[in-house]
């Protein structure tokens, strides 16, 4: 397992990857062992591009592992353009249906790829909704992609 670190205005954001895919991008705590590789260190240079404003879309292999509905969401939500939002409801219209909603909002919870699959952008009906990471990054995070460019 290759993992890399990088300090973000959001925390500490951890890139764990094969020889081949980023497997994981999260938040966390403190730092393990530094064992980085070419993913890694590509992964940590775009997502600090991302934070700087050099940089709206990412150019990376992700290994998506989740069941086939969230590996579905996760690849939709990758089509949400940079500075856009999208509600839980328009999200679960364009995987299959309006009554998915719920379903919807797991997979978004569950999403292994902080801001590389940008389910910060997905918004409730009356207002923010949920972030893993906390409001307060989420709110950075479309202040960020609003004023970024």
């Amino acid at each position: 397992m290759n993992v890399g670190y990088l300090e973000s205005p959001i925390g500490l954001i951890e890139i764990r990857a094969s020889e081949t895919q980023i497997q994981k991008v999260s938040l966390v705590s403190f730092k393990g062992l530094v064992k980085e590789n070419e993913l890694t260190r590509k992964a940590c240079l775009e997502i600090k591009e991302y934070f700087e404003g050099k940089r709206k879309e990412f150019d990376l292999d992700l290994e998506l592992s989740g069941t086939p509905f969230q590996n579905k969401v996760w690849k939709e939500l990758q089509s949400v353009p940079f500075g856009e939002v999208i509600s839980y409801q328009e999200l679960a219209r364009r995987v299959g249906g309006k009554s998915f909603a719920r379903a919807v909002g797991g997979a978004v919870h569950r999403n292994p790829f902080l801001l590389i699959v940008p389910c910060h952008r997905v918004v409730g009906s009356h207002g923010l909704g949920g972030f893993a990471c906390g409001t307060r990054a989420k709110e950075y995070l479309l202040n960020h992609e609003k004023t970024a460019f």
